[in-house]
């Protein structure tokens, strides 16, 4: 029999149904990947160190990043970001949910970027420095 999983297996790339109805994820970037071709179009994809997924990266999620951390992405690595699911991202005139990152630094270790455990957000703690846009 052909199983489906095995034809179709997951891709390690972050989905919006990852992380609906969940807290936010604490993911600390490990690196950039920089054209890697997924389908048929080349993304940037962000690679982490505390989890085995991936975030192929958009504009929306790379601004964020890029406020919090500057714009050169080399200095994105070692950094900790906050993951979540909005559902009023809007795809091709349908809204849809996307994921996004929240526009704070987390405080890792008292406010030290660490790269020590990951902790899932559970509510205003933990929220220094915001980003005003």
């Amino acid at each position: 029999m052909t199983s489906f999983n095995d034809r179709y297996p997951k891709s390690g790339y972050f989905t919006a149904a990852d992380l609906l109805g969940q807290p936010d994820l604490l993911v600390q970037i490990d690196h950039v990947e920089f054209d890697v071709e997924i389908g048929d179009k080349i993304r940037d994809v962000v690679e982490f160190q505390n989890d085995g997924r991936s975030l192929v990266l958009n504009r929306a999620c790379g601004s964020v990043i890029a406020t919090l951390y500057g714009d050169k992405i080399e200095d994105w690595d070692g950094r900790w970001v906050w993951l979540f699911a909005d559902e009023t991202v809007k795809f091709n005139n349908e809204i849809k949910p996307g994921i996004r990152v929240r526009p704070t630094k987390p405080s890792v270790d008292g406010g030290a970027q660490s790269s020590s455990s990951p902790f899932e957000r559970t509510g205003a703690q933990n929220l220094n420095d915001k980003v005003e846009f």
